[in-house]
């Protein structure tokens, strides 16, 4: 039987094409099992960074190591792997830079991570963090990997810090280069300025320190400053430009009036007009001056209510605020007082006046008292004696008794002048007929009446008091 050379190749042919196939689908099974299997490796030791790619059972590693060792510890661990024949190590080391800058941005419903991260791992991690701090939030990964981190527990530990700070800022970013932090914004509002000044004094987390803290408190509209004084306590609120203002103005309020009790609830704010520094310091002076009132400043309007203790306090707080405040701003102003202001008058004199107690002379010579007249004289004493604090001597006409003695018809009038210690009595009526008569003379029968006071009407007659 002879050999067919053209049979066998007909046979043969098929025979590899389906050998060809089997080995085609075999292969790629091969190789994805052999990636998944150094996947697993890789990660286990750490070395995510690592990615090992096949061509049929030999593998292809590459990837941007953090550090020298990490290459042939990745290309070690992918040749144990099970089925892998041989490894070529094409994996390097990433850049080492000198100066290890990270920050982040926040602006307009997005967050921008930018700078340098030490590996793959740390960047998945900042991204977690960052997500899971702004929900709402666009991330931006704009990360680069790089050597020359500082000790990555605290730089890390740095980083969730800046990123939660960068919370409480409307607007603004956060760096970090090396271990030293800059915040840099706008607060969302005065609670949140608050929050993150206290944080950055006294909340860093260990290995960072503070380079720049350039946060700028809230616009606020209208601007406005309160105060109340009551019961030696001032108590005040409101708005005031940054934390230096509030400083220096609790200093001056302090050196004004020591006693006074302040309560502080101002809160740094932006969007105070012009003079707001001059204007606040005048009006909380002039409130200390008040025994109770209160003051507020909104934008350029003032207003004041308050009491003084005395008129001639109120009337100075009015001028001083008028001449102190700024000329932008408007005034307006309430201000009473307990005592009115008695203005000095020289000599002082006091007089009192028996009206209608006229003295009656009799034709025969002998006064005689009306009834009731011993009422009148009695007043009179009580009053003199309380007032002047002594009882009149008869000198110039005048009986002991303090009453004149009996003449022609008339009336009696009676004046103290405290100033210069002395009683005057001087007598009304018929001066024509008798113009040199003293004012004391004769005999007068008392009519009583109503007693009561005039200012300095008549002349006076000086009489002594013992």
């Amino acid at each position: 039987m002879k050999c067919n050379p053209l049979r066998w190749l007909l046979g043969i042919i098929p025979i590899l094409l389906l050998a060809g196939v089997a080995v085609i689908g075999e292969r790629g099974r091969i190789e994805k099992d052999l990636s998944d299997r150094a996947r697993q490796t890789l990660d286990a030791a750490g070395l995510g960074w690592a990615n090992a790619t096949f061509d049929g059972r030999d593998a292809i590693l590459t990837g941007l190591a953090a550090e020298e060792a990490e290459p042939a510890r990745a290309a070690d661990g992918v040749a144990r792997t099970f089925g892998v024949r041989i490894v070529r190590n094409d994996a390097r080391l990433i850049d080492a830079v000198e100066r290890y800058d990270w920050s982040a941005t926040k602006r307009e419903g997005r967050v921008r991570l930018t700078g340098l991260v030490p590996n793959e791992k740390t960047r998945r991690e900042i991204i977690g963090i960052a997500r899971a701090t702004y929900p709402s939030n666009e991330i931006v990964d704009r990360l680069t990997l790089a050597r020359g981190a500082p000790a990555l527990d605290i730089w890390l530990g740095g980083v969730g810090f800046a990123l939660k700070q960068l919370a409480l800022l409307k607007a603004g970013t956060i760096r970090l280069e090396g271990t030293e932090l800059t915040v840099t914004g706008e607060a969302v509002d005065a609670g949140t300025y608050r929050t993150l000044k206290s944080s950055l004094a006294t909340g860093l987390p260990p290995g960072i320190s503070l380079k720049a803290d350039r946060v700028e408190p809230p616009i606020v509209a209208p601007y406005v400053l309160t105060a109340r004084l009551a019961d030696g306590q001032l108590d005040v609120r409101g708005a005031v430009p940054s934390d230096q203002a509030r400083a220096d103005l609790l200093a001056a309020l302090r050196q004004l009036s020591p006693q006074v009790r302040l309560t502080d609830g101002m809160m740094p704010a932006r969007g105070e007009p012009d003079g707001w520094a001059a204007a606040a310091q005048v009006v909380l002076r002039e409130l200390l001056q008040l025994e109770e009132g209160t003051a507020e400043l909104r934008d350029q309007t003032i207003t004041l209510n308050g009491v003084a203790i005395r008129e001639a306090t109120a009337e100075e707080v009015r001028a001083k605020l008028k001449e102190g405040i700024p000329a932008a701003y408007r005034l307006a102003e309430r201000i009473t007082f307990r005592e009115p202001t008695i203005k000095p008058v020289s000599p002082y004199r006091t007089s009192m006046s028996l009206e209608g107690g006229s003295w009656i002379s009799s034709s025969s010579g002998r006064g005689r008292r009306r009834a009731g007249s011993g009422a009148s004289t009695s007043a009179l004493r009580h009053w003199q004696s309380s007032v002047m604090g002594g009882s009149i001597s008869p000198i110039g006409g005048c009986s002991s008794r303090g009453r004149p003695k009996p003449t022609r018809r008339g009336a009696c009038r009676v004046k103290f002048n405290r100033r210069l210690g002395a009683i005057a009595m001087q007598r009304f009526g018929s001066r024509a007929r008798h113009p040199r008569s003293p004012p004391c003379a004769g005999r007068l029968k008392p009519v009583p009446k109503v007693m009561s006071f005039s200012k300095g009407r008549y002349r006076a007659r000086p009489c002594a008091i013992s």
